[in-house]
């Protein structure tokens, strides 16, 4: 699939590439592609929630529960800017990650897309 979402650069879109390919044909953990690829966990994450945008390969739901969702969508309500994603967290459980909040922006973001 060559399909480049305008803000990856081709370099960040062949790594994102092979990202999503380890975790849709093996199914493996974000640790675990981590450990393969030798990037950061932050990273394998960042390169999914991009490609997720990019193509329906993904499903954030693998990461992030519906209920947790709405928790965010909640706070997202509440923060004064949820640009920043530390204003939208000071809403939420400590369970709730930073990750987590990235997948139900870029849900926003994709939907705003089409």
């Amino acid at each position: 699939m060559e399909l480049l979402c305008e803000n990856m650069t081709r370099a960040f879109y062949v790594s994102a590439q092979e990202t999503a390919k380890l975790y849709l044909t093996n199914h493996r953990t974000i640790e675990q592609i981590a450990k393969i690829r030798g990037l950061a966990s932050s990273t394998i994450i960042h390169h999914l929630v991009m490609w997720y945008i990019a193509t329906d390969d993904i499903n954030p739901n693998d990461f992030v529960t519906r209920r947790e969702q709405q928790y965010i969508l909640v706070a997202m309500a509440k923060a004064k800017n949820y640009q920043y994603l530390s204003e939208i967290k000071a809403h939420l459980p400590e369970q709730i990650t930073y990750e987590k909040i990235k997948w139900v922006i870029a849900k926003i973001h994709k939907i705003s897309l089409r």
